[in-house]
């Protein structure tokens, strides 16, 4: 992956109707990530050259973190909006990221936990705690 699109404003994606949207799979797995993977790569906003650590962690991490926020969510769109706000957070901020004590990993999972979280808050949700046991 040679780059990847970051929203400007988180807004972006929200103003695209809703049938211009491509359906994500129904089933889960490997066809789910790719969508995430297309969706990723199709972000409203600045261009973006990932340098090749970026693109490693983003290779290592990407599925994961959205496995999680499906998982949490309950939602493929909410946890997709959820993992595209913290990758365009993490890409932005990378280098002041590796500068951290704790390693980006850590610093990734703590931001997707506190996404996911705050997701659930806003929408009047209740919080997960119970299912994050098992990532911490």
């Amino acid at each position: 992956m040679s780059g990847m699109l970051l929203p400007e404003q988180p807004e972006l994606s929200a103003e695209r109707p809703e049938t211009e949207r491509p359906e994500a799979p129904s089933g889960t797995g490997l066809p789910e990530e790719r969508h995430f993977l297309e969706e990723l790569n199709d972000l409203e906003g600045i261009e973006y050259e990932m340098t090749p650590d970026q693109e490693a962690f983003y290779d290592l991490y990407a599925h994961a973190h959205l496995r999680y926020a499906h998982t949490m969510l309950d939602s493929k769109q909410a946890a997709l909006a959820v993992v595209k706000r913290c990758y365009s957070h993490l890409m932005l901020n990378w280098v002041n990221i590796l500068k951290e004590e704790n390693p980006p990993e850590a610093y990734a999972w703590k931001l997707l936990k506190q996404r996911v979280e705050m997701h659930l808050r806003l929408t009047g949700q209740p919080p997960q705690t119970v299912k994050t046991a098992a990532f911490q």
